[in-house]
């Protein structure tokens, strides 16, 4: 399954907090800003697109200096998401398209695949929350050391079955989450051939 390319964003990732009773997990690669904050909210940002991310890294860049905003010890992730939102109260998957034609995202040539996160997704404000993170049902189920799912199958299929039920309310995307390298450096290698399987 193609995904479709969402943009970019620059975080401050923090540890598992104590809250989150699952001793794996190392620290939280989530989506949402609800735990990991983003440096550079995009929604307020003249440079946004129709996913409320921006379309490359020198955008949030350009933003930074405009702002005086330091993206020291920031990571920056690429986004990528399934081309459906599901709808618990149809209990069906339904198309979610952003809310721009206004969106051009970059996609990287050098990216690893970190794994995909459940957000709750309005189109007109974008990513909401986390439930795995948010709302701590990563200790429920089987997510990798930075609270993601391990596969595309496993994300569509927890939201198949329900699992995100009396959480937050939906729709919800499937999110594959990607660490890059920031412009000018090389930190991050190519991505592995089966990165959406």
């Amino acid at each position: 399954m193609l995904l479709v390319p969402m943009g970019y964003q620059a975080k401050r990732v923090i540890d598992r907090p104590a809250s989150l009773a699952a001793d794996w997990i190392d620290d939280l690669f989530s989506v949402s800003g609800c735990l990991s904050r983003a440096v550079i909210d995009a929604r307020w940002s003249w440079l946004r697109n129709g996913f409320h991310l921006l379309d490359t890294p020198s955008q949030l860049l350009d933003i930074a200096h405009a702002f005086g905003i330091s993206v020291a010890g920031a990571r920056l992730f690429y986004y990528a998401t399934h081309p459906f939102a599901f709808d618990e109260t149809v209990d069906g998957w339904r198309a979610c398209r952003p809310v721009s034609a206004h969106t051009r995202v970059a996609v990287p040539v050098r990216r690893t695949l970190e794994g995909f996160d459940l957000v709750t997704y309005d189109p007109a404000t974008g990513v909401g929350c986390s439930p795995l993170s948010c709302n701590g049902l990563a200790a429920a189920t089987g997510t990798n050391r930075h609270c993601l799912l391990p596969s595309l199958r496993s994300a569509i299929s927890l939201l198949e079955q329900g699992f995100l039920a009396n959480t937050e309310p939906g729709p919800y995307r499937v999110v594959a989450v990607y660490s890059v390298p920031w412009p000018g450096t090389t930190r991050t290698p190519a991505a592995p051939a089966n990165e959406i399987e």
